[in-house]
């Protein structure tokens, strides 16, 4: 799944004056898709909070007309929540819609925080829906992303970080390992990123292996600009197209230069 990707903390979120601009006014990450050399498809994740402090978050990926004509996606992910100063980002609810070749899906999960449950439903399946027992804290692992992307702090290489979450029908335990600092290139310009392993624990282990790698913003914001995912034959890889925020583009320069528009957003 398209844009799945996470990093972790454990501080206190900041005070609402110190909340980046994206956290207030919205923002839109649009990636090209690769696979291995071969640009397959474009995706997007699109944050949008409101004046009730609900925020919502939608996930849209699309193959490009070059691949269409042997494979054709289209998948969305819709989630809401709440995200105050106190619980960051927590979701009421999870839609998964996918449209891959003649395969359909309808999922969604909804969130029972006074019972500390979740209840999945396979809309297409011919399964009752299910509850699942969870902390009180679960996420979805995008809204998780968010949260982390939120919280103030600082990350270092060799850094630990773990965080519970609710992946469609089942409760894992996220890990993730901060591996090095490194720069990246993005759009020809170099980014100063960390580069960061999300394992779930509770999956086998040919799924807890060193298949997923993120690159994410080391200015405080944790803006995932590169992912890339270890497959069979090849890789699956995710690149930073653009970032706006409220509605326009922040670009991304070199770490070395003075002025760093992306630092504060």
């Amino acid at each position: 799944m398209l844009l799945v990707v996470v990093m972790f903390m454990a501080w206190v979120l900041p005070a609402v004056a110190d909340v980046p601009v994206w956290q207030q006014k919205g923002e839109n990450l649009h990636y090209n898709i690769y696979l291995t050399f071969i640009k397959a498809g474009e995706a997007e994740l699109i944050y949008t909070p409101n004046k009730e402090q609900n925020y919502t978050i939608q996930s849209n990926a699309w193959t490009t007309s070059g691949i269409k004509s042997f494979f054709k996606l289209k998948d969305t992910i819709t989630i809401q929540g709440k995200h105050t100063i106190h619980t960051g980002f927590l979701p009421n609810s999870y839609t998964l819609k996918l449209a891959e070749n003649d395969y359909r899906a309808d999922k969604n999960v909804i969130y029972n925080r006074g019972n500390r449950e979740v209840i999945y439903t396979n809309v297409w399946g011919k399964q009752a829906p299910r509850s699942f027992s969870v902390e009180a804290n679960t996420r979805d692992m995008i809204s998780a992303l968010y949260f982390l992307r939120s919280i103030k702090g600082d990350a270092k290489v060799g850094d630990k970080f773990s965080l519970p979450v609710f992946d469609l029908d089942k409760p894992y335990l996220m890990v993730v390992k901060v591996l090095s600092k490194e720069d990246v290139e993005i759009n020809g310009h170099e980014v100063s990123t960390l580069h960061i392993q999300p394992v779930l624990k509770g999956v086998s282990e040919k799924r807890t292996s060193d298949k997923w790698h993120i690159w994410v913003t080391d200015d405080g914001n944790f803006t995932p600009v590169k992912i890339k995912v270890k497959m069979k034959v090849g890789s699956f890889k995710a690149v930073l197209d653009y970032r706006k925020i409220a509605g326009k583009k922040v670009p991304f320069i070199k770490p070395k230069d003075k002025y760093n528009p992306l630092v504060g957003f």
